[in-house]
């Protein structure tokens, strides 16, 4: 999730729970940065660049 702050996104709200991190941003993008961001977000436990503490990165 540190792409959330890597491109400085701004979120509407989180929720975590034992088996999902929900997301919504409110940042406006084309649907090709949607995309792109979206598909880091999906695979982020794949790629240890991205992967971490959630709740470090949103504070």
């Amino acid at each position: 999730m540190k792409i959330v702050k890597e491109k400085q996104l701004e979120l509407d709200s989180v929720m975590a729970t034992p088996y999902a991190i929900r997301v919504n941003l409110a940042s406006k993008m084309t649907q090709d940065e949607f995309r792109k961001i979206g598909g880091i977000m999906v695979n982020a436990k794949y790629e240890e660049n991205y992967f971490g503490d959630v709740f470090n990165v949103l504070i």
